[in-house]
């Protein structure tokens, strides 16, 4: 193994509080789905292996059905680092074009 990504439950928060996110973003809007809602947060990759192609798979792992049906989800994400990672696929879609 060499990630890890925390889904955070409802009944989860509950008991820890809140969401993580609901520290820094006002989620008032998402309240009719809060029982629903899973956080997805808390990336954890080893760093032998910190790469935009590893986080790029652990987004893939995480987008696939499976149980327990999570809707919806959510995150909170560094955006410079995801302006890098976009950087990165854009230059490999033009290196291996599908």
């Amino acid at each position: 193994m060499v990630g890890t990504y925390r889904v955070l439950t409802a009944s989860v928060a509950r008991r820890a509080g809140s969401f993580h996110g609901e520290i820094g973003f006002d989620l008032t809007r998402l309240r009719p789905l809060r029982d629903r809602m899973v956080e997805l947060g808390r990336i954890c990759v080893h760093p032998d292996h910190r790469s935009a192609i590893v986080l790029l798979a652990l987004w893939d792992a995480l987008a696939k059905p499976g149980p327990p049906a999570r809707d919806p989800e959510f995150g909170t994400a560094d955006l410079p680092l995801l302006t890098r990672i976009a950087d990165i696929a854009t230059r490999s879609q033009r290196r291996f074009p599908a």
